[in-house]
C-alpha cells in the first residue's frame, strides 16, 4: 500500500490528488471523483484503475 500511494504521488500534478479503487470504495460517496486513464505505474504488474479527486 505504501509503495502504491508514492507511485500516485509521483504522477500527480501539482494540487492534485490520485486515488486507487480501494481507496475510492472507502470513502463511498463522500468522494467526488473521476476515472483517469492510469498510468503504468513503476513496480505493478497490473493496471491500476486510478481516480482523481475532485472538489
Amino acid at each position: 500500500m505504501v509503495n502504491l500511494a508514492a507511485r500516485l504521488c509521483s504522477q500527480a500534478a501539482d494540487g492534485q490528488t490520485l486515488i486507487d479503487d480501494r481507496t475510492r470504495e472507502a470513502a463511498g460517496s463522500l468522494a467526488n471523483v473521476r476515472e483517469t486513464s492510469g498510468p503504468t505505474l513503476k513496480g505493478f504488474s497490473r493496471q491500476i484503475r486510478v481516480f482523481e479527486m475532485r472538489g
